[in-house]
């Protein structure tokens, strides 16, 4: 299951566009993700080690609201839809942890071969190495680097072509994760893995419905 820096941050490069941030696959553990486990010991220095820690805490269910920096109202605002779907991903794992004794399965990030150009306060790091052509874009803040929400905006305004036509969608997965934890609580499931399943059917039929006209 992919988390939202791979869904909502994984960034596919059409030319000079960033089609990014949570248009493939669907949230399980997140970047993002309400947690009682603050985001320390994480190093935020350069944007290679940025993005490490960044991959490190998507299994850790870290709070990181503040690896996004939000500049804009609108910004925020999808990132309040965001945390909130993502607390609701974290408390679907933390329900499979207490009745299966394991969480959901993830896949873990392999940021070795990484590489970043950076210019001034701004970077591209590549996943994989640049040959990938898989790249993103990383701001510096305050001596930091984080994710900028201006791009996670722009593409959820690319395929949903409004905010709110955006964070309804982001609302609507939040009740979708939060009745499959209800299931798991009921034991509908017999493993993580037929949890994972069910999750990948709703995310398959969601990212279709994505693709029907929207509200103007």
């Amino acid at each position: 299951m992919w988390s939202v820096v791979q869904q909502e941050a994984v960034i596919r490069s059409i030319g000079q566009v960033f089609v990014a941030i949570s248009l493939s696959t669907i949230v399980v553990v997140s970047a993002v993700a309400q947690s009682s486990k603050p985001a320390t010991g994480y190093d935020w220095s350069t944007p290679l080690a940025a993005s490490a820690s960044l991959a490190r805490a998507m299994g850790r269910h870290d709070q990181f609201a503040s690896a996004y920096h939000a500049a804009t109202q609108d910004e925020r605002a999808l990132l309040r839809a965001l945390i909130e779907q993502d607390a609701a991903a974290a408390a679907l794992d933390k329900t499979c942890v207490d009745r299966f004794k394991r969480g959901l399965p993830l896949s873990k990030q392999d940021t070795s071969r990484d590489q970043a150009d950076i210019k001034g306060d701004e970077a591209f790091v590549y996943s994989g190495g640049k040959e990938s052509g898989m790249r993103i874009r990383w701001v510096r803040v305050k001596g930091e680097w984080k994710l900028p929400m201006a791009d996670i905006l722009r593409a959820h305004l690319m395929s949903y072509k409004t905010l709110q036509n955006a964070i309804d969608q982001k609302q609507s997965w939040t009740g979708q994760l939060r009745k499959v934890t209800d299931e798991v609580c009921a034991g509908r499931y017999g493993s993580p893995e037929d949890v994972d399943k069910i999750l990948g059917d709703l995310a398959e039929a969601d990212d279709s419905a994505s693709t029907q006209p929207t509200k103007k």
